[in-house]
């Protein structure tokens, strides 16, 4: 039981299947696409501060441990 097009209906479905896509189907393409790269942008950005705070923290501990050697050098906190 399929319902069939008229023959008016069959010629215009061909020729919009052969004429291709509208502005307005490419600009909304162009618009997920926009938002997708947004959001991938910020993801990379979000990595790049984590890493930056990884190293202040590391370069922390670092000094941490120079000044217990510096103490247990002099016998005082460095200045």
């Amino acid at each position: 039981m399929t319902k069939k097009m008229p023959a008016k209906a069959k010629g215009a479905a061909k020729v919009r299947a052969l004429r291709g896509f509208t502005l307005v189907e490419l600009l909304i393409v162009m618009v997920i696409v926009g938002i997708l790269a947004a959001a991938m942008m910020l993801l990379g950005g979000s990595a790049t501060d984590k890493a930056k705070a990884t190293r202040i923290v590391s370069e922390m501990k670092i000094m941490k441990s120079a000044e217990y050697l510096y103490f247990s050098d002099y016998g005082s906190w460095p200045i």
